[in-house]
C-alpha cells in the first residue's frame, strides 16, 4: 500500500522559546486540506523535537495536536502528550503515531495511538499515549486540519527552549 504524503515541515528555525510557563506553539505546521480525509483512511505522523535548557529543575510537556477550528490551541484534539522531568540540554523526543478516520463530517471521529521515545528522566523508555485516553476523538474533516506541536515548561528561564526539527504526515487512503 502506497501512502500519499500530506505534508512535512523541517526547519531549524521552528524554535519555541520556553522563557514562560505558558504553552508555546512551533511556527511550522502541516495542513490537511478540507474534505481530504475519508472514512477508513489511516494517517501516520512523526515529530522530532530537540530541547535546550539552563534551568536544570524544569519539566517540559510536549504535545501534538490536530486543530480543525482555528490555530489558537483551544479545543484542539491532543493526539500525543509527554512530560520530561528535569530535562537537560540536548534531550529530545520523537513521536510516531497513527490514527484511523472512523467517520467524516463536522463531527467526524478518529482513533489511534502514539509511540513516544526519547531521552531525559522518565522518557528513555517508550510509552503509549492513546488520544487523550478516550476511544475516539472528534475531528471536523470538512475544514482544513492542522497538525501542530506545542511545549510548555514548569519554570521560565531564558535558556529553556525546544526546536521542532521535523514534522511529517502521510495518508493511506481507504478508497
Amino acid at each position: 500500500i502506497k501512502g500519499t504524503a500530506l505534508g512535512s515541515a523541517s526547519a531549524d528555525s521552528s524554535a519555541m522559546d520556553l522563557n514562560t510557563t505558558a504553552e508555546v506553539f512551533a511556527d511550522k505546521t502541516v495542513v490537511i486540506p478540507a474534505n481530504t480525509l475519508l472514512a477508513g483512511d489511516v494517517v501516520d505522523f512523526t515529530a522530532f523535537i530537540a530541547l535546550s535548557e539552563t534551568s536544570s529543575t524544569a519539566d517540559v510537556v510536549l504535545r501534538i495536536r490536530l486543530d480543525s477550528a482555528d490555530d489558537s490551541g483551544g479545543g484542539d484534539a491532543i493526539i500525543a502528550q509527554h512530560t520530561i522531568s528535569n530535562y537537560s540540554d540536548a534531550d529530545f523526543m520523537r513521536f510516531t503515531g497513527r490514527f484511523t478516520v472512523r467517520s467524516v463530517g463536522a463531527t467526524g471521529s478518529i482513533v489511534g495511538e502514539t509511540l513516544i521515545a526519547g531521552t531525559g528522566a522518565g522518557s528513555a523508555v517508550s510509552s503509549m499515549y492513546v488520544f487523550n485516553g478516550s476511544t475516539a476523538q472528534t475531528l471536523n474533516t470538512t475544514a482544513a486540519v492542522t497538525l501542530k506541536v506545542s511545549a510548555d515548561c514548569s519554570a521560565a528561564s531564558a535558556g529553556n527552549g525546544a526546536v521542532l526539527r521535523n514534522l511529517n504526515i502521510t495518508r493511506f487512503s481507504a478508497a
